[in-house]
């Protein structure tokens, strides 16, 4: 079931400290978080006493600057399954450098099982060309100006995991001065033309 995206803030969840084991971060980014249900459904396991019926949904959430995340949930209920996936969204955060503060500075690839998840950078201006999963991540990050393919599986599951694995693998044009650089200390000018990164003189 796919759900609407919400605006606001999300504060930590009441003892989320404790059960967690990992504190809200004061530092932590902040802005108005877009926060989406990708996917939820009904499990049921069958035991000695009877069927037991849980809840399963998978959240992914973004800050619209360059920041997002996704978490899993299982609770008794719909409600609980939710909050437990918002809580583990918001502590399992990535974080892309953006070109322009609309794009990605070069092509990123990304795999989980045998679902493939390739993301071209465009120039600003170009628009956006993705599936409903991967467009809706990359919007929640502040990405406005993408391509993106899926290839292979197209579990929810699946596509997300493997979106972020390919961001992680996103470097900034500061990272790649200094490998191309050696130790950084010929000052480099980029500019952004035709996809690539081009270096000029």
């Amino acid at each position: 079931m796919r759900g609407a995206v919400e605006l606001g803030y999300a504060p930590p969840l009441p003892g989320e400290e404790a059960a967690g084991g990992t504190p809200w971060d004061a530092d932590a980014p902040r802005g108005d978080w877009a926060e989406t249900s990708v996917r939820s459904g009904r499990t049921q396991k069958v035991l000695k006493g009877g069927i037991q019926v849980s809840f399963r949904a998978l959240v992914v959430i973004g800050n619209l600057q360059g920041a997002g995340g996704f978490g899993v949930g299982k609770g008794r209920s719909a409600i609980d399954a939710m909050r437990f996936a918002s809580a583990y969204a918001r502590r399992n955060l990535f974080f892309v450098d953006r070109y322009r503060e609309t794009a990605l500075v070069h092509d990123v690839q990304g795999r989980h099982n045998n679902c493939v998840v390739r993301i071209v950078a465009v120039p600003p201006g170009r628009g956006m060309t993705a599936g409903d999963t991967v467009g809706t991540i990359l919007q929640q990050m502040g990405l406005s100006n993408f391509s993106a393919k899926v290839h292979g599986r197209r579990n929810p599951y699946s596509v997300v995991r493997a979106t972020f694995a390919a961001l992680s693998t996103h470097q900034s044009i500061e990272q790649i001065a200094l490998k191309r650089d050696g130790f950084g200390h010929r000052p480099i000018r980029f500019t952004h033309c035709n996809h690539r990164i081009l270096m000029a003189a």
